[in-house]
């Protein structure tokens, strides 16, 4: 998400519409497996899912607009809290996806990027500052 911004009811619907075209086939890759699936988190046009790996992980992988409000980026991440203390792992797999998206390549992605998440150990993250 852009900085925590927020848009109107009717630009959020407006900027929304590429992300219904996969829909319906996101539901599908994370119905009945544990994966918490949200749209546009604090009003800001994006798929996010969350979940927890075999290593208990925290997973998130998000399909977000940018703010330039043309292009969208698929990001991952993985984190864990020990001792009081963040580890984590992130990366951005796609940055400047432009609508119209090709789906099938699009949920390729996200496929992938569960699949990496799911493979994450602990000991493959990083202290976060």
């Amino acid at each position: 998400m852009a900085n925590g911004d927020y848009l109107s009811v009717n630009d959020l619907n407006k900027f929304s519409e590429p992300l219904k075209s996969i829909m319906t086939r996101v539901e599908g890759i994370t119905g009945g497996k544990g994966l918490d699936l949200s749209y546009n988190v604090r009003g800001w046009p994006s798929i996010l899912i969350r979940w927890q790996n075999a290593e208990s992980l925290n997973c998130t992988l998000q399909l977000y607009m940018n703010a330039d409000k043309a292009t969208f980026t698929l990001w991952i991440a993985v984190s864990k809290d020990l001792n009081l203390r963040r580890h984590s792992f992130s990366k951005k797999l796609h940055e400047g996806l432009r609508p119209p998206f090709d789906e099938q390549l699009l949920i390729q992605e996200i496929q992938k990027g569960i699949e990496f998440c799911n493979s994450v150990k602990i000991d493959e993250l990083t202290l976060s500052d």
